[in-house]
């Protein structure tokens, strides 16, 4: 699935006459960070370009080699997405703004790695702004503040003062990153760095819906995987089996989420507030499984 995300020119990373567009990729099943392909092209090639990346990733021919001029050495380079689209939500406009102009200012000239800070569209969670996704890892942050800020981008405090402002890994599905964040609190920021993956194994809600999902993830079609995500949206237990590399060894996790009750949140802000009720979720079971 692809899911574009327009950003915002800026005055310091653009070239007059040129348009940027970045590929962000999964490179194996299990892994860190998003492979990346950044290309610069002259604005009038840019929908041809994007339209040989789709072709690209739907029959796999090789229609993006003849860009290999025009695509750019920045693996090394960190980038993160602001929402500042206030023509979607207000609160995105009001509130990541600020967020944006403040790791412009302060963090992009005094980070340990190359770091880029970009405005961009909205990319969903309007409720969680100021809200911003950080690549090539590919994590969602939310709530943020600008004295959360230092320990987003340099990790300077521990990870027991972020849960609430993690949204997630964009690597895993809804219910497996409750369970990442849970590991994340207990193994650290190194946590980040290990390469990863987790899939829904069985689900518990009443009726036949468990049998209809233990049948249909066994398919091997890709489609199958949005029709599994929904049903596991309406369960009331969901069992994840995760496993992550840590020191070359393979180490594998069984576990539980399930319902823990409701808060009501409004899904968007403006003129009119209509608050709507939103399961909140936590882990309930978190075994390490031996592997033989």
């Amino acid at each position: 699935m692809v899911r574009p995300i327009a950003i915002a020119p800026d005055r310091e990373y653009s070239q007059p006459g040129y348009a940027r567009l970045f590929y962000y990729y999964r490179p194996a099943k299990l892994f860190a960070r998003y492979q990346k392909k950044e290309f610069l092209v002259p604005q009038n090639q840019l929908i041809p370009l994007a339209m040989d990346l789709v072709k690209s990733l739907t029959d796999k021919s090789q229609s993006l080699k003849h860009w290999d001029t025009y695509q750019q050495d920045s693996e090394q380079i960190r980038d993160i997405l602001v929402c500042t689209h206030a023509n979607v939500d207000l609160a995105c406009g009001r509130f990541g703004y600020p967020i944006y102009k403040e790791l412009r200012s302060h963090y992009t000239k005094n980070s340990t790695q190359p770091l880029r800070v970009w405005r961009s569209s909205h990319f969903g969670g309007h409720k969680f702004a100021p809200t911003l996704i950080d690549l090539p890892q590919g994590r969602y942050w939310g709530h943020l503040t600008s004295e959360s800020l230092d320990t987003l981008i340099n990790h300077s405090d521990s990870p027991e003062t972020m849960p609430s402002l993690y949204r997630g890994w964009a690597g895993m599905g809804k219910f497996a990153q409750i369970v990442e964040r849970e590991l994340w609190q207990q193994e650290g920021w190194s946590w980040f760095n290990y390469p990863k993956a987790a899939k829904v194994i069985k689900i518990e809600p009443k009726g036949i819906m468990p049998y209809i999902f233990q049948v249909l993830r066994f398919l091997p079609f890709p489609q199958v995987n949005l029709l599994l995500d929904r049903l596991a949206q309406k369960a009331t237990g969901v069992w994840i089996h995760l496993e992550f590399s840590k020191d070359n060894v393979i180490k594998k996790y069984e576990a539980k989420v399930e319902i823990s009750g409701q808060v009501n949140s409004a899904p968007y802000s403006g003129k009119e507030i209509i608050l709507r009720p939103v399961n909140q979720y936590h882990v309930t079971y978190l075994k390490e499984i031996s592997t033989p």
